[in-house]
């Protein structure tokens, strides 16, 4: 039991203990004012006095009838006669004493109804009952109100010691309020952490082994230069070659670090106002000129567009992302094919988008989303299609910075795949 549960019984049972408390002084008070307590005074003192007349008559045994009598009336009216000792004094109470005097001897008379102490057993009982309902009520509530969160603090200190298979909504039972809610959202938390650790392991894990293979190639030319001379004009345009392939690796790398930095901590970099359509049309026709080797065309058209569209966007991000989108249809169609770039508004006008479809082997069922990933590259009858797995990463990730969205509009293996782009028009 926390210090919350603690807080939080105390609070609930003393504000209902002290209702009851206010609610008997209040009926206590009323006792001594309603009609009938007022009734059974006046009918105790009318006793009284009777029994008082007897006694200075000297009929002290008609009192015995007397006394029968009233103890059976409505207010079971207690008659009391006692002979008072020389030097004593007369009690204080309640009930109506009257001194009498008979034969030299003094008497103390009390007559007292037993309505009022029966008010208040009548409502001792109930408040007693209602005292310990509030405290097993009270109990109940800080127990209810306190162990999800006490749940939650043993979850996040698991998370944050880096367990995070930690889950806490399966303890929170049928529970439909706002304290499952928060531990439905920390357990969200939990899994978005998880995912964040395996994404960035595997990352580094893909990095290291993309680095290795064009050093250990390196290495190896070195190796083959030293044993024999005549070869090292060959190996050195080899190491050359792997050393642009380092390069362009690492530039990748740093431009998916780039994005993913400015996502996390919300940085803003540097836009423009750029027409897209220029961009579109410089990509595509550089794609095609890189294209006419394998017999490749790229054919970009923009119906309904007319004077370009003009947007706010970082130039080179952009760039970057339709560029990797289309020189990586152009890269995987078949030979003597042609991919298709075509760019139309949306039925809002408020967002452009571009479709990419080339006549490839298309990725296999399942991998629409995993091809966006960091060197997560797609499969064609289990062979791997190639590259770094990098160009489509960063191209979400640069589409996404300025608010669009890249999906697979058509993925099915051995038809081509068609790429979707939504980017909005902040103009």
């Amino acid at each position: 039991m926390g210090r919350l549960f603690w807080k939080l019984f105390l609070v609930i049972w003393l504000a209902m203990s002290g209702t009851f408390t206010f609610g008997y002084i209040l009926y206590s008070l009323g006792l001594e004012t309603g009609p009938k307590f007022i009734v059974a005074r006046a009918e105790a003192q009318f006793a009284a006095n009777t029994a008082r007349r007897l006694v200075e008559l000297g009929e002290l045994d008609a009192i015995r009838p007397l006394q029968d009598a009233w103890a059976a009336a409505p207010f079971n009216l207690a008659i009391s006669v006692r002979r008072l000792e020389p030097e004593e004094a007369a009690p204080a109470g309640i009930a109506d004493i009257i001194r009498a005097g008979y034969n030299g001897n003094e008497y103390i008379i009390s007559a007292t109804p037993d309505g009022a102490k029966e008010a208040w057993q009548f409502f001792t009982k109930p408040y007693l009952t209602a005292a310990v309902l509030s405290l097993i009520a009270a109990l109940l509530l800080a127990r209810y109100l306190s162990r999800p969160i006490q749940l939650l603090r043993l979850a996040l200190h698991s998370v944050a010691e880096g367990r995070f298979e930690t889950r806490i909504s399966p303890l929170m039972g049928s529970r439909r309020d706002e304290l499952a809610d928060l531990s439905r959202e920390a357990d969200r938390m939990a899994t978005q952490l998880q995912q964040f650790s395996e994404r960035q392991k595997r990352l580094l894990h893909d990095v290291s082994h993309e680095l290795r293979s064009p050093l250990a190639r390196m290495k190896a030319a070195v190796g083959l230069a030293r044993q024999n001379p005549a070869r090292t004009q060959d190996m050195m345009t080899r190491i050359d070659r792997e050393v642009e392939r380092l390069d362009f690796l690492v530039e990748e790398i740093l431009t998916l670090a780039r994005l993913e930095a400015a996502k996390g901590a919300n940085a803003t970099l540097e836009r423009d106002r750029l027409d897209l359509i220029d961009i579109l049309s410089a990509i595509v026709e550089d794609a095609s000129f890189e294209g006419q080797a394998r017999g490749v065309t790229v054919a970009f058209d923009a119906p309904g567009i007319r004077g370009g569209v003009v947007c706010e966007v970082n130039g080179e991000m952009i760039y970057r992302g339709f560029e990797n989108v289309i020189r990586n249809a152009v890269k995987f169609t078949r030979e003597a094919t042609t991919v298709r770039v075509e760019a139309r508004r949306t039925d809002d006008a408020g967002a452009l988008c571009v479709c990419v479809a080339d006549q490839g082997p298309g990725i296999a069922p399942g991998e629409a989303e995993l091809i966006f990933e960091p060197f997560l590259k797609g499969q064609k009858n289990g062979s791997s299609l190639g590259g770094h797995g990098l160009g489509l990463a960063i191209a979400k990730r640069a589409f996404a910075y300025h608010g669009g969205n890249i999906r697979v509009a058509s993925a099915n293996a051995g038809c081509g795949l068609v790429i979707e782009i939504v980017l909005p028009l902040n103009k």
